[in-house]
């Protein structure tokens, strides 16, 4: 006659099952960490504007098309400028009525740049540097060896094929 045994676990069963589940956990992380980290490789190409408000010649005379330029606040590369139109700084005052008028000032000078750059478009926007995201509002101080210089992000556009 054949014998039924009867099934105990005991605490090496519980050991091995333990060491069977972290194993399965572990596979199952680093896959998760693997997906992120090749997806943020992939760099989205994209033109960002920047407007510089009422600088002097001489910050103007020094950006150029064609400078590449670096994000002061996270220290990391920005992009290169490829436009850059200069216009009379804009100043608006106030009048008698309280209301306000917009005029020119033309001694002073407002800078719009378009810098072409290499980040991540994720779901919370784009990202530049692995660091930080850009966004329009965002203020942005960067260097191009020749001077620093204080914008703000009008807009960060994904770049057509």
């Amino acid at each position: 006659s054949i014998s039924k045994k009867k099934v105990r676990f005991n605490i090496i069963d519980l050991l091995i099952l333990i060491v069977i589940l972290g194993a399965i956990a572990t596979v199952v992380v680093r896959l998760d960490i693997t997906d992120k980290i090749v997806q943020s490789t992939a760099e989205d190409s994209a033109k960002v504007t920047l407007l510089i408000t009422s600088v002097d010649p001489t910050a103007v005379a020094a950006v150029a098309e064609g400078d590449e330029i670096v994000w002061e606040q996270e220290n990391c590369y920005f992009g290169k400028i490829v436009s850059k139109e200069v216009g009379n700084a804009v100043v608006y005052n106030t009048v008698e009525d309280g209301s306000y008028v917009k005029t020119v000032n033309p001694e002073r000078y407002d800078i719009l740049l378009t810098v072409d750059t290499e980040g991540v478009f994720t779901k919370e926007g784009y990202q530049l540097g692995g660091r930080s995201y850009l966004a329009a509002g965002k203020t942005v101080t960067f260097h191009n060896g020749k001077t620093v210089l204080t914008s703000l992000v009008t807009s960060v556009n994904r770049e057509s094929d």
